[in-house]
């Protein structure tokens, strides 16, 4: 397996997917390939290495370049596993649909792949991972209708509301990194100056 996975014409092929994409995310949505898990599973490593290390890079921290090589690629591929496994039981649920896991999973990774892109510069503009979650959840609406022929309402429904859940995380963690930042900066300056008595 391992050989076919690394083959020359085997990367070409993941290649010129990842390419015809990222060409035309809308159109080719609809036509994801037909992935093995070890195929999904390294072209995910290797992509979500490289964007984590490029945005370390962007944001000048070698810290972020270590972590974005080492970590992020792990924690995106339990990210992906995790939501495919919701929508897997939301739509078994709410539309009666079982659903093709690995394909699901493969929607879900293609969809993923503008976020990764703008995740690069979040270093220097954090709101810009809203940006590329964004794109990532219409492309995912137009991958779950168009793969899975799942209610469109529905599906939009669904999506909307998990945007809505993470836009309201990301303010909220916006909200206490400047908290923090606020009280550091008090307290430094309190202790830069202590309260000084004549005569003690």
């Amino acid at each position: 397996m391992s050989t076919q996975i690394f083959s020359k014409a085997k990367l070409q092929n993941l290649t010129q997917s990842l390419i015809a994409f990222l060409r035309h995310p809308i159109r080719e949505i609809p036509h994801v390939p037909d992935w093995t898990w070890p195929e999904l599973i390294t072209v995910q490593v290797l992509v979500t290495s490289l964007t984590g290390a490029v945005a370390g890079l962007v944001a000048r921290s070698v810290i972020d370049i270590f972590v974005g090589i080492v970590f992020r690629p792990i924690i995106t591929l339990v990210t992906l596993l995790i939501s495919a496994l919701f929508f897997y039981y939301f739509f078994q649920i709410f539309a009666q649909r079982t659903l093709d896991f690995r394909k699901l999973t493969i929607v879900i990774f293609f969809s993923s792949l503008p976020f990764f892109i703008f995740h690069i510069l979040s270093g220097l503009i954090p709101p810009i991972n809203l940006i590329g979650f964004a794109f990532t959840a219409v492309i995912l609406v137009v991958g779950l209708v168009e793969n899975f022929q799942l209610p469109k309402k529905l599906v939009l429904r669904a999506i909307a509301g998990i945007y809505i859940v993470i836009f309201l995380m990301w303010i909220w963690g916006r909200w206490d990194s400047l908290q923090i930042e606020t009280g550091w900066r008090g307290g430094s300056i309190e202790n830069e100056a202590p309260e000084v008595h004549l005569g003690q």
